[in-house]
């Protein structure tokens, strides 16, 4: 155990170097690193799908029979969808998170209407709910900007986790 931690301390600076170059980067350009992360992605999928049919090429050829043409086949059309679909699905992820939302806030505000009725102020319970009703329309209706303000906020987090990983690498080195 202490060899593990010995290790992760080691790599404090490393992983701060790359935490904060990540975070910068997406704070400033959270588009730029959405395409490079869905082309990566399909890459990785399109490279995969490649290598399983040339090993099920070799294996039919060999006599054998196995599952290689059709998952590499498989795993070229994946990659085709991601390039292809990637901005309907990332579009569809926060409209079903606001409508969530909106369901969640609309139960608060009943929930506070009828604790009306046992003599419990519900005011702050409403206006609540009616913060988390609006957060939850403007993320249905502008669910793209609400993925770029997500990964900006994401690398503001980046950013702050690798200033942490210093102080704790000062903190606790030996």
């Amino acid at each position: 155990m202490k060899s593990f931690y010995a290790e992760f301390q080691r790599s404090a600076w490393l992983r701060a170097i790359l935490m904060f170059i990540l975070g910068v980067w997406m704070a400033i350009n959270p588009r730029m690193v959405f395409g490079l992360s869905v082309n990566i992605i399909a890459a990785v999928l399109l490279i995969s799908g490649i290598m399983n049919l040339i090993t099920g090429a070799k294996v039919r050829r060999a006599g054998g029979s196995n599952f290689g043409t059709g998952s590499g086949i498989a795993l070229i059309v994946a990659a085709l969808l991601v390039e292809v679909l990637s901005g309907a699905v990332l579009s569809m992820i926060p409209f079903l998170f606001g409508l969530g939302l909106i369901i969640y806030a609309i139960s608060e505000i009943s929930g506070a209407r009828s604790s009306q009725y046992v003599n419990v102020s519900g005011t702050g319970t409403v206006i609540y709910g009616v913060l988390i009703l609006v957060a939850g329309l403007v993320i249905m209706f502008n669910p793209f900007g609400t993925v770029m303000t997500m990964l900006r906020i994401l690398g503001v987090i980046l950013v702050v986790m690798a200033v942490m990983e210093c102080v704790n690498y000062f903190r606790y080195r030996q």
